[in-house]
């Protein structure tokens, strides 16, 4: 089965100019290149590209594939979402908008939760929305028959968009069979809204307007149902760990919403979910530097020292020069008062939602 023509790809992607306000390439800027660049031969080239391998994809025969064969992939979490993809003709091009030929268009794709511009599979849909078995049958085919070079997988956990909830029905009994620690969760209204206005807006500039408590309680949210994947955990040690390290990262990232400046800023609240993120995954950075802002806005500079001395005493850590920068620039600062121990006992709760 053909998959990516490799180069007209790197081509696109080393154009791509990237997103204004996350400084990210974001999904939705490389449909609006392909879009504004439809007449280049090149690109002509990819959307047919595009399309030759969703047929392909389509006619594999998957009806008798084993997947409770597949192992669960550690820290890996897929987002499933389906978009409007605007008026296009049969190959994916924008043309004329008065055109009578252009069709409404959607699209379904899967993409890893950390690189959002390299889909495992996506499927143009022409006229209408996909019906609840064509969704069941794109998730199937992203598991199990994906865009070459991917190989069936299974993630530790599919996000999935809420607008995908009138389709739940349908993909519940299927999704439920799969084999343990696989997991997923609907996106709740307040996931939607953070995800919606970051993407609109940029992810600091949505959480810094108006999004902050939407973004902590989402946050909140994800914190819980992991811990509660993480009860029901037969006392797998390897699975643990891995999900222990999504808790760490998702603590870290609510911190973050915590340290936003202006109203509603809680230093003690994001100094505890760096802590949290520590204990859960010493080997995560950015839950250091969450310690390490919240100690600073807090007036303990000698803590956040000491905080950035912890993770410079880890193997992985030891060379770091980022951490070398952070603890110089520390030291630079004016010398704190006499140590405090307020913030040495930090109640390091599983409990943390």
């Amino acid at each position: 089965m053909g998959g990516w023509d490799t180069n007209v790809l790197m081509d696109v992607i080393k154009n791509l100019p990237p997103d204004p306000h996350t400084g990210d390439l974001e999904p939705r800027n490389m449909t609006r290149y392909l879009q504004d660049n439809a007449h280049r031969p090149e690109i002509q080239r990819l959307l047919q590209n595009c399309i030759s391998m969703n047929q392909n994809i389509r006619s594999k025969d998957i009806s008798s594939f084993d997947f409770s064969s597949l192992n669960v992939g550690p820290e890996i979490v897929w987002i499933i979402d389906i978009v409007y993809a605007g008026k296009l003709d049969r190959a994916g091009i924008e043309r004329d908008p008065d055109d009578p030929n252009l069709l409404p268009s959607f699209q379904l794709t899967c993409s890893n939760v950390d690189n959002r511009l390299n889909n495992r599979l996506f499927e143009m849909f022409f006229g209408n929305l996909p019906t609840s078995d064509q969704v069941l049958q794109f998730i199937k085919r992203a598991i199990a028959a994906p865009i070459p070079p991917f190989r069936p997988a299974l993630p530790t956990a599919f996000h999935l968009r809420r607008r995908l909830e009138p389709h739940m029905s349908v993909l519940r009994p299927f999704l439920d069979s799969l084999p343990a620690p696989f997991a997923y969760q609907l996106e709740t209204p307040e996931m939607e809204e953070v995800l919606t206005s970051a993407a609109a807006q940029g992810r600091d500039e949505a959480f810094a307007r108006r999004d902050r408590a939407a973004a902590i309680k989402a946050y909140s949210a994800a914190i819980q149902y992991l811990d509660d994947v993480l009860d029901n955990t037969s006392g797998n040690p390897d699975v643990e760990q891995r999900l222990e390290r999504l808790v760490a990262v998702v603590c870290a990232n609510r911190a973050a919403a915590y340290l936003l400046e202006g109203e509603g800023r809680d230093a003690e609240m994001a100094l505890i979910d760096g802590r949290v993120a520590e204990d859960r995954d010493p080997t995560y950075i950015k839950g250091y530097y969450r310690e390490t802002r919240a100690l600073e806005i807090l007036g303990e500079l000698k803590l956040a020292q000491e905080c950035i001395e912890r993770g410079l005493a880890r193997p992985e850590f030891r060379d770091n020069e980022g951490f070398r920068e952070e603890l110089a620039r520390l030291r630079r600062l004016q010398p704190n008062p006499p140590e405090t121990t307020m913030w040495r006992n930090v109640h390091r709760s599983r409990n943390v939602g």
